[in-house]
């Protein structure tokens, strides 16, 4: 999922929020990810169990459970 894709899904989800840059480096920020199993199913037969939407659900869940979550993480 691109990061583009990502934020249509939280638009629609959530509300219409603008990104902007902190303007500082951020405690868990990464310049670039790339997530792709398919060496580890290659070498142990691994397959995800769960797909990325269904992923993006429950974190979402959690965040309406949990609207101080980010705060609390040290993320903001």
């Amino acid at each position: 999922m691109s990061l583009r894709q990502l934020s249509g899904w939280c638009r629609e989800r959530l509300f219409d929020h603008e990104v902007t840059p902190a303007g500082r480096p951020r405690r868990f920020d990464l310049p670039w990810v790339v997530l792709d199993a398919s060496l580890a199913a290659a070498t142990w037969g691994f397959s995800p169990r769960r797909g990325t939407r269904e992923i993006l659900e429950e974190i979402l869940r959690h965040a309406e459970a949990h609207p101080r979550w980010l705060e609390l993480s040290g993320t903001t």
